[in-house]
């Protein structure tokens, strides 16, 4: 998180992608996929950051409800299909 407070987007993103892919079964992988998928936009890489979102939904339908309300926003920000 502290790339992403300091904005260097792209070492955020490869560090939630590493926390997601190492511990995809522990509860802060949604929090870990949200926070790629907010990475990948500041990037302005659009469609990755929606697939991530996507995923997040499909695999997480039980995230807390701070995740699923942020990932909602981000959708709709980016505005995802």
């Amino acid at each position: 998180e502290t790339f992403y407070v300091r904005k260097d987007y792209a070492h955020a993103a490869e560090a939630f992608l590493k926390g997601y892919q190492n511990y995809r079964d522990r509860p802060k992988a949604a929090d870990s996929l949200l926070k790629l998928a907010m990475s990948l936009a500041a990037l302005g890489n659009k469609q990755e950051a929606c697939a991530a979102l996507a995923e997040l939904s499909t695999r997480f339908p039980n995230a807390s409800r701070a995740v699923r309300q942020r990932a909602s926003a981000q959708r709709q920000r980016l505005a995802c299909p």
